[in-house]
């Protein structure tokens, strides 16, 4: 079993950590090993996590502009501030340093802060307050699994700001990380689970999500050119610009037309290269979707009053296809006088029932879910 964390003891940094599979039912965390960890970007204010990617050699992490105040945390008993108040997007704000990228007759060495330097005449220095806002990029850090160390660390590999809950699968190809998320273009998302919302008579409308897929490639290529994309992946329209400074500008291939989130694949395939998606979908919350990577093409199950809950695949006996198996996932029916909940199973192909059973109890809704092999 593979995690992140965040720890804070020396330098902030992210860690991943593998656990050993527990046997006999015995505590094994004594027994977790960190594999490899990564400074933070913003020491006191890391990126909001909830999920990370996985290959057969390589992490990888988005640090989102989406952050945690550890000082708001600090003295939210006196403040009074909750959890989600600590939470800051910083995808429009100014930076504190002028971006090389939209300034490039500065260099890193002549950067001042000008709360620093009061005394710098504004014809010497660039203010901070008649600049157009930078935004925050995402960043991807990658770590090697078989070292601990992370890949290119001074070559920042960088992306237009967006809001991420799920990781769909990692995996690579030809020299590059190619890297399938389920992305909002901001943090809006997040208001819809306020209690208020959820408690509100009046249906809460769920942003779409776009899947995205990045591709980051995994040389450094010291000789590439300025305005050079550096995906050489031909099947995906994907890019990774080398900036005049440095960096790489990465660019998404979006998947499908069709938004989902809670995102499921056959897990014969997590870290390697695949096909098939699965996941719910809808402005409600009230449609499984299933996309096809390859064609772009895209499956919807939907039933009038019904919400859905996260899907699971479960592979058929013996199967060869990837998308041979069932789809498994919860169902809300709305009735009255009380809401019914059903365990519905679809065939994965072609996204068709198969059966349904009513459970005696109504359940509360819920949107995560899981499968057990017994």
């Amino acid at each position: 079993m593979h995690n992140v964390g965040k720890s804070y003891k020396g330098t902030p940094k992210y860690s991943f950590v593998k656990i050993p599979v527990p046997a006999d039912g015995k505590d094994v965390y004594d027994k977790a090993e960190v594999v490899g960890s990564v400074p933070f970007r913003w020491s006191k204010n890391p990126t909001y996590l909830h999920s990370f990617g996985m290959s057969e050699n390589y992490y990888v992490l988005v640090e989102q502009a989406l952050t945690v105040s550890v000082l708001g945390l600090m003295t939210s008993r006196i403040s009074r501030e909750t959890y989600s108040d600590c939470l800051k997007w910083h995808a429009t704000e100014k930076q504190n340093l002028f971006d090389i990228d939209k300034y490039p007759s500065l260099s890193e060495q002549n950067l001042f802060r000008i709360d620093k330097h009061p005394s710098l005449s504004q014809q010497n220095v660039l203010r901070i307050d008649k600049c157009a806002s930078l935004p925050q990029q995402n960043l991807f850090r990658i770590v090697d699994r078989r070292t601990g160390q992370e890949v290119n660390p001074k070559t920042p590999y960088l992306a237009d700001p967006f809001f991420t809950f799920h990781h769909i699968n990692t995996y690579e190809e030809e020299g590059h990380l190619v890297v399938d998320v389920s992305a909002y273009p901001d943090k809006k998302i997040l208001d819809t689970f306020y209690l208020k919302n959820v408690k509100s008579e009046q249906r809460e409308v769920y942003p779409e999500p776009t899947i995205r897929r990045y591709v980051l490639p995994l040389a450094t290529y010291s000789k590439a050119t300025s305005g050079q994309n550096l995906v050489t992946v031909k099947e995906s329209s994907a890019s990774a610009i080398k900036q005049k400074n440095g960096q790489v500008l990465c660019d998404y291939e979006k998947l499908s037309d069709q938004g989902l989130d809670f995102p499921h694949i056959n897990d014969g395939r997590l870290g390697k290269k695949y096909r098939y998606i699965y996941g719910a979908g809808g402005q409600y919350i009230n449609k499984l979707v299933k996309i096809d990577t390859l064609t772009k093409q895209s499956w919807v199950w939907e039933e009038e009053g019904t919400y859905v809950a996260e899907p699971v695949f479960i592979p058929g006996p013996g199967a060869t296809d990837e998308d041979d198996g069932a789809l498994l996932s919860v169902l809300y029916k709305m009735t009255k006088p009380r809401h019914v909940t059903c365990l519905l199973v679809l065939d994965a192909r072609t996204m068709t029932e198969l059966g349904r059973a009513q459970f005696d109890v109504s359940l509360s809704r819920d949107i995560h879910a899981c499968f057990v092999w017994s």
